[in-house]
């Protein structure tokens, strides 16, 4: 076996062992942001616009990598039928732009809560927010009904599930799809006209014809790239550019300020990590248009493709991590609502009560020092954040 034939295999491998796993991971940890989010919000006083737009951003993770094994190269021709295959590229589409969208939404409300604090508070309501998130639903979900329509099995071809287009060339085969079906068939001496021209030298990636005479095709990339991409890219680097010149501009109340910036910091993580994951393969969908883009060596093609769809398809798992990393509210309310689960609602705020009361002794001592001892600020001030200040109504609650 040749260095070309083990790249092919190890792709197929790496995608059948990956898929599953990112799945995996993804749908365990999002199932867990939305559990602590729903019982944290079962008091009206714990419900926060972006709890609600993170909500909806772990529902947009989780659909898509519910259906996400069904994109392994194992399961190719086992699951093609119109249905599956419909199903998972709308769902694909549908998540990524949903996410993005979502994530839009997230940073511009950073950006009214934080540089128009007063004159947009009754239009940041849950209800209004409610409102967004339905629209952007119904949006998401019609941008992606062409995928349902011209999504279907290639009978003419492969038997694979593609977009096909008007102008879509029937029974054209892709790079990625020779090295699939080479490596199921174990028969390296397949030759698909047009795919390679010359052993070293491919033809250019995204070059195989398949959607050549193909105007909608060109349509669809371009314009889910411009509206789905480009933009919410620049309306949230805006939202971030007056929240940092607000920020270093105003004089906001030390606690206000800490406040909005944990939110800010984490919406800035969720954003960063998105673009990072899905750049490349926005990018690289752009560069494959016909007439392709040439490459160096053979094998680089289904390299680039698997790398980069693995890479974006990720960033729905990564995200509940990040939610942990960045947020230490967060992890505050996945113990909280671990205990409630755990031990029900009278012993979880029997030991919350206990706790509160241990640190409101602590503040207590600390503010009492004798005077040839004085507190440190620090001290206090470090203290006073682990006291809950709304105690009272969240011994209210259900957690």
């Amino acid at each position: 076996m040749d260095d070309s034939e083990a790249i092919k295999i190890s792709l197929i491998t790496a995608q059948n062992v990956l898929f599953p796993l990112i799945s995996g991971i993804g749908i365990i940890a999002n199932g867990i942001v939305i559990i602590v989010i729903t019982i944290w919000e079962r008091y009206r006083a714990n419900r926060t616009v972006a709890n609600l737009f993170a909500v909806n951003l772990a529902v947009a993770d989780l659909l898509f990598l519910i259906v996400l094994p069904l994109h392994m190269p194992a399961l190719h021709g086992s699951l093609n039928n119109d249905f599956v295959c419909k199903l998972t590229e709308v769902t694909k589409y549908v998540n990524f732009r949903a996410s993005i969208l979502f994530l839009t939404m997230m940073s511009v409300d950073r950006f009214l809560a934080i540089v128009y604090t007063l004159q947009t508070r009754a239009y940041r309501s849950r209800t209004a927010s409610l409102k967004v998130c339905i629209v952007l639903w119904v949006v998401t979900i019609a941008a992606a009904v062409p995928a349902g329509i011209y999504a279907g099995i290639d009978m003419e071809g492969d038997l694979q599930c593609k977009l096909m287009f008007e102008g879509y060339n029937a029974g054209t085969i892709s790079q990625e799809e020779f090295y699939s079906i080479n490596y199921f068939f174990n028969d390296s001496t397949y030759d698909y006209p047009g795919l390679y021209s010359g052993e070293d030298t491919p033809d250019p990636c995204g070059g195989t014809g398949e959607h050549d005479n193909s105007v909608f095709h060109r349509v669809w990339i371009y314009s889910g790239f411009v509206i789905f991409f480009l933009l919410p890219i620049i309306i949230i680097l805006l939202s971030y550019a007056f929240i940092i010149k607000a920020t270093v501009s105003r004089q906001i109340q030390a606690s206000t300020k800490k406040n909005q910036n944990r939110v800010t910091i984490m919406v800035a993580v969720l954003v960063t990590a998105f673009i990072s994951c899905w750049m490349p393969y926005q990018i690289w969908a752009l560069m494959t248009l016909p007439p392709g883009t040439k490459v160096p060596y053979a094998t680089l093609c289904g390299i680039l493709d698997t790398t980069f769809a693995l890479l974006a398809w990720s960033n729905s798992a990564f995200n509940p991590i990040l939610y942990s990393i960045s947020s230490q509210r967060f992890r505050t309310k996945a113990i909280k609502c671990w205990k409630y689960l755990r031990f029900g609602y009278q012993r979880s705020m029997l030991m919350e009560q206990q706790s509160v009361r241990t640190l409101q002794t602590r503040l207590a001592t600390v503010r009492q020092k004798p005077s040839s001892q004085p507190s440190s600020p620090t001290a206090v001030l470090q203290v006073q954040e682990n006291v809950n200040p709304t105690f009272e109504q969240d011994t209210q609650t259900k957690l």
